[in-house]
C-alpha cells in the first residue's frame, strides 16, 4: 500500500538512526544513514516523504559543519514544498 500523507516507515527509521548515530559520536555512519534516508525516500516517490528525509538529512550535515551540503537539501525542501 502506497504511502500519502505521512511518511515511509523505512525513511523514519534511517533518519532517526542517523541522528542517533551522530550524538553517539559516529558522524561518518550518522552522513551515511542520512543519505541512504534519501535514497529510500527517492524510491518511495511521495512528496511528504522525501521532505521529511530531507529535513532530516540537513541536521547531520548542519552538526558536521557541512553547510553547502545542508543549504542545498533544504533548497530542495524549500522547492518541493513550495510545487
Amino acid at each position: 500500500m502506497a504511502v500519502r500523507f505521512s511518511q515511509d516507515n523505512r525513511v523514519a527509521a534511517v533518519s532517526y538512526r542517523s541522528w542517533a548515530l551522530w550524538y553517539l559520536g559516529y558522524p561518518d555512519a550518522a552522513l551515511g544513514d542520512a543519505k541512504q534516508a534519501l535514497e529510500y525516500a527517492r524510491e518511495v516517490r511521495q512528496a511528504a516523504t522525501l521532505m521529511y528525509a530531507l529535513f532530516h538529512a540537513s541536521l547531520p550535515e548542519i552538526h558536521c559543519g557541512h553547510y553547502a551540503s545542508a543549504d542545498a537539501l533544504l533548497n530542495e525542501l524549500v522547492a518541493l514544498a513550495d510545487e
